[in-house]
């Protein structure tokens, strides 16, 4: 059933996402950023769909509120397409790679190559129940653009710095939540959820 909510909310909320593929209880969604302006709506859009998420898992199994959630990791990477001639070489200049070489799945026949890609799967790990979080290198431009992204500086908050494995060279990495409210934000929180994690504790 949670693979089918987040079909139908990405299908409504998000016209332009592709199923890229999925990884046990992930599912990974890619879009084409063609103007900065497409990342003005972004974070709300995904923030909504999230918890719309959680809410129907809840209301349909409501044994499971303590006990089931959703969390979502958000990042950009700018990539280069290698053709279909290229396999199999190395293409030192290009730092993040989309590739098509084969159909690789049922869903789509690209994937993603390259440290930024990993990135993302980095700091994924620093996501915790219901929190959207998202890449600093994403942070990085909506703060750049905060002129055309209203309320942006106050729904992004640097909640940790870690070392992440093969990013940026083993200095620590900020790790970026959103919140559509961080005045309650505590309340968000299980009652003992500070024991379970220590970056909520943190």
């Amino acid at each position: 059933r949670f693979y089918e909510l987040v079909a139908a909310e990405m299908s409504t909320r998000f016209t332009s996402a592709i199923l890229w593929k999925y990884i046990g209880d992930e599912v990974l969604y890619y879009r084409r950023v063609r103007f900065l302006s497409d990342l003005h709506r972004l974070l709300p859009t995904v923030s909504a769909a999230l918890h719309s998420v959680i809410a129907s898992l809840h209301q349909l199994y409501p044994n499971t509120r303590p006990l089931l959630s959703v969390k979502s990791t958000v990042w950009i990477a700018e990539a280069e397409y290698l053709p279909p001639a290229a396999a199999g070489q190395v293409v030192m200049s290009k730092r993040n790679m989309i590739t098509s070489i084969s159909r690789l799945t049922e869903y789509t026949d690209r994937d993603f190559l390259g440290p930024d890609i990993d990135a993302g799967f980095r700091i994924a790990k620093f996501v915790e129940r219901k929190r959207l979080l998202i890449s600093a290198h994403l942070a990085g431009l909506l703060h750049r653009e905060r002129a055309s992204c209203e309320q942006i500086e106050k729904r992004l908050k640097i909640v940790s710095y870690e070392v992440l494995k093969g990013v940026w060279d083993g200095r620590r990495y900020p790790i970026i939540w959103y919140e559509d409210d961080w005045a309650n934000v505590d309340s968000s929180f299980l009652y003992d959820e500070h024991f379970s994690s220590p970056l909520i504790a943190t």
